[in-house]
């Protein structure tokens, strides 16, 4: 089996935010990269390893779309993210002998040190040495997060992106697999989906056997060592009747 080079990318179990919208809407990020890294909302990319000429460059609408869909989800709390924001120690200035704290930028917001360690459950870096920390009293952030360092797990954005319908070539290289199984499709076959469902029981390897039980239907049932019911063990066995 030959590979092209995207595919490879196949291997994370989770993306930053800006490699998966751009995967998303078909663009390689081992080959391209966004020009401005903070403001890849703006979608336009370079060619990795080459030069300022014209040609290196290219923007992208798609990946505009996709970006901000992936983004807005993000922040609604509709897609789990872990979320990486850039950080500074408030800079002091001296007045007459006395530390006065300069205030955030318009972009930036702040939080006390103080507040920052009893959070705990977390990790954080500055550019503040030990000895600071007498002076520091604050971290600024900025609002927007990093979306080249924040991530999401692949499996979370795969399950948003069914919910849209919207199934990209590079995470969805066979396309849809479960439209058969839409009852509301205008083409929907109770035995297609029957037979499916049938098929991928049976070469599961917690199946155990399949019988065919007269005038009883069971659709999706599946044999497990792991229910039981009544005094004594027993499996549920699957029963698939499509007429």
């Amino acid at each position: 089996m030959s590979f092209n080079d995207i595919d490879y990318w196949r291997l994370s179990d989770v993306l930053s935010v800006t490699d998966a919208a751009m995967l998303g809407a078909d663009i390689n990020p081992g080959e391209w990269e966004a020009t401005w890294p903070s403001n890849p909302q703006d979608g336009h990319f370079h060619k990795r390893g080459t030069g300022n000429h014209t040609n290196n460059y290219f923007d992208s609408p798609k990946f505009i779309a996709v970006f901000s869909a992936i983004r807005n989800a993000i922040l609604a709390d509709t897609l789990p993210a872990n979320l990486a924001k850039r950080t500074r120690a408030a800079p002091y200035h001296w007045y007459d002998g006395m530390a006065v704290e300069m205030p955030p930028e318009d972009d930036e917001d702040g939080i006390s040190y103080e507040a920052l360690l009893k959070l705990g459950g977390g990790s954080f870096r500055t550019n503040a040495h030990d000895t600071d920390f007498g002076t520091y009293q604050t971290l600024l952030f900025l609002k927007e997060p990093d979306w080249s360092q924040s991530t999401v797990a692949v499996d979370d954005l795969k399950d948003w992106m069914k919910k849209k319908n919207f199934l990209p070539p590079f995470f969805f290289p066979a396309g849809s697999t479960e439209g058969f199984r839409n009852r509301e499709h205008p083409r929907y076959s109770p035995k297609l989906a029957c037979a499916a469902a049938a098929w991928e029981a049976v070469t599961r390897h917690d199946v155990i056997a399949a019988v065919a039980l007269p005038g009883r239907t069971r659709s999706g049932m599946l044999a497990s060592q792991e229910i039981y019911r009544g005094e004594q063990p027993w499996i549920i066995m699957p029963v698939w009747m499509c007429h």
